[in-house]
């Protein structure tokens, strides 16, 4: 039997049994969903942390017997587009663009596969930056990245956030630069 102390940990206990839905990803197929839950961390203003389930291989059947350093990269990416729909409003119809990310390997042994899936959790603090209509504009976040209980790197990145229709214009704008420079380009 378990007390109370046990029990509140039971229930803050993060999940690792079902992903989140795959629209709060930017996702199309549930099976590029990684993610899996998440929860603000007590006494910790603007942190989260944020699990996920990874595979213990590459889908298309690397076994480098480490962790596909890309699949890492799409997991900090979706915990940055997860946290700005689920604690920051933004609305789920939004487009973003990736602005920034780095990264720094603290255990190298953390990367690792094993016989199983391995339960990640980025605990990230974001600092959101609003319009003066309030609206988040755009995110950057900062921390670390844990497999399996280790350390695994630093991180730190932002994402940018637009209407559908801005966003087409910037990439419109982009691709007809684009094309002048380098001419006619694929659709």
């Amino acid at each position: 039997m378990t007390g109370p102390a046990q029990q509140d940990e039971l229930r803050s206990a993060l999940r690792f049994d079902s992903t989140v839905p795959r629209a709060m990803v930017h996702r199309a197929a549930i099976a590029e969903v990684f993610l899996t839950d998440s929860r603000r961390v007590p006494d910790r203003a603007d942190t989260y942390e944020v699990a996920a389930q990874l595979p213990r291989a590459h889908i298309m059947g690397e076994q480098s017997g480490t962790h596909d350093f890309l699949l890492l990269i799409e997991m900090l990416r979706q915990a940055g587009v997860f946290l700005a729909h689920a604690y920051e409003d933004v609305a789920l119809d939004e487009s973003f663009i990736f602005r920034h990310l780095q990264t720094e390997v603290r255990d190298r042994a953390a990367l690792r596969t094993g016989d199983r899936p391995a339960r990640a959790v980025a605990t990230l603090t974001v600092l959101p930056q609003r319009k003066r209509n309030g609206r988040v504009q755009a995110i950057d976040f900062s921390g670390t990245l844990a497999i399996d209980g280790r350390e695994a790197l630093l991180c730190s990145g932002g994402l940018a956030f637009f209407t559908r229709g801005v966003y087409h214009a910037l990439r419109d704008r982009r691709r007809s630069t684009l094309a002048a420079t380098l001419g006619a380009l694929p659709t």
